[in-house]
């Protein structure tokens, strides 16, 4: 049984999307990608989620800019998705119906840029299609975990 077929929490990370509590998210399409050329995104509606922050992570291209967690309600299925070069490393899912999420926190990446400097961020595979800087980019962010946990204002 692949990762895909497993009912789990997944996480959705986002710099647009600003919601706090329980709530419904609806899918969209590639113009809402975090950080991307929208045209380059595979085509239809979902919603992008991972098994693990440090995957959501690694999924995103780099930015100085505030990212918010949310992590599904209750633990679902998610899609195989299409089209997705590093779906081995992320295990990125796809939820192409409306979800129960809820708000988990903020990652304040401009404090940790400020106090780190822009050395602490990994290379950014999520631009450049190959899996191993995938996977080297998958270990920085887990090694950064403990750091990030200092930088993120926890609301659940």
């Amino acid at each position: 049984m692949g990762f895909h077929d497993q009912r789990r929490h997944w996480y959705h990370l986002s710099s647009k999307l600003i919601r706090k509590g329980k709530f419904i998210l609806e899918p969209w399409g590639g113009d809402k990608a975090v950080n991307r050329d929208f045209a380059a995104e595979p085509e239809g509606k979902r919603i992008s989620v991972s098994p693990t922050i440090p995957q959501c992570l690694t999924a995103l291209p780099q930015g100085s800019h505030d990212l918010h967690i949310y992590r599904t309600y209750y633990k679902v299925k998610a899609e195989k998705p299409e089209g997705v070069f590093d779906v081995k490393t992320t295990q990125e899912g796809w939820l192409t119906r409306p979800i129960k999420f809820v708000y988990i926190g903020t990652i304040d990446f401009v404090a940790m840029e400020d106090e780190l400097g822009d050395q602490f961020w990994p290379d950014d595979a999520a631009c450049d299609a190959d899996d191993s800087l995938s996977e080297d980019a998958l270990k920085d962010w887990k090694d950064l975990t403990p750091t990030i946990e200092r930088y993120t204002e926890v609301l659940i």
